[in-house]
C-alpha cells in the first residue's frame, strides 16, 4: 500500500519538478535533460523543434527555489 501512496508520488513530482531550479537556465537545463529521456518528447522535437523549445522557454520564466510547479 505504500507503494502507492498518493501523497509520496506528490512528494516525488514536487522535488522533479525542473521549475524548481535555480534559475531560467537551469530550468532549461533540467527540462531539455528531462526531454532526451521521453521517446515522445525527442519525437516531438524533431517535429517541432522551435516551437518546443518555445514552450519550454515560457514554462520556466519565474523559475526558482520557492516557486510553484
Amino acid at each position: 500500500m505504500e507503494k502507492h501512496n498518493i501523497n509520496s508520488s506528490a512528494k516525488v513530482a514536487e522535488e522533479d519538478c525542473c521549475r524548481h531550479a535555480s534559475g531560467w537556465s537551469a530550468c532549461m537545463d533540467c527540462t531539455v535533460e528531462a526531454c532526451g529521456q521521453s521517446w515522445l518528447c525527442v519525437g516531438a522535437l524533431v517535429v517541432a523543434g522551435p516551437e518546443v523549445m518555445a514552450g519550454f522557454a515560457a514554462s520556466c520564466i519565474g523559475a526558482g527555489p520557492n516557486t510553484f510547479c
